[in-house]
């Protein structure tokens, strides 16, 4: 798809295939590279179009989820019924999307 500024995004993801895991970022001045298990990465490279190399190893901080159950933690300690971050519509609105994509895919929950 191409975007108003003028960049391109291609995704290509399959469920049924066997792959690394990796995610690839490129641009024309380079691309980064996150490697294996890119939703929860700890290492990545970025390979810069002149030849220069970085590479970044982060441990991630936990299994999942993490930045979010901590996000939660300030908002109970704070008195916050509602994140500025993910507000309630907004949450509203992924339930409608997930909503939908389970009924055009005809996926029902015992109890629905």
């Amino acid at each position: 798809s191409r975007h108003a500024n003028g960049g391109i995004a291609q995704l290509f993801c399959g469920l049924d295939v066997m792959g690394r895991g990796d995610a690839l970022i490129a641009a024309a001045g380079g691309h980064v590279t996150i490697h294996e298990k890119w939703w929860n990465p700890a290492r990545a490279t970025i390979r810069y179009a002149d030849g220069r190399t970085i590479e970044l190893d982060a441990p991630f901080e936990g299994g999942g989820l993490n930045y979010e159950t901590a996000h939660f933690c300030e908002l109970l300690r704070a008195g916050e019924i509602e994140s500025p971050i993910v507000t309630h519509d907004h949450s509203r609105q992924m339930i409608a999307m997930t909503d939908a994509a389970r009924a055009a895919l005809g996926v029902r929950y015992s109890g629905e």
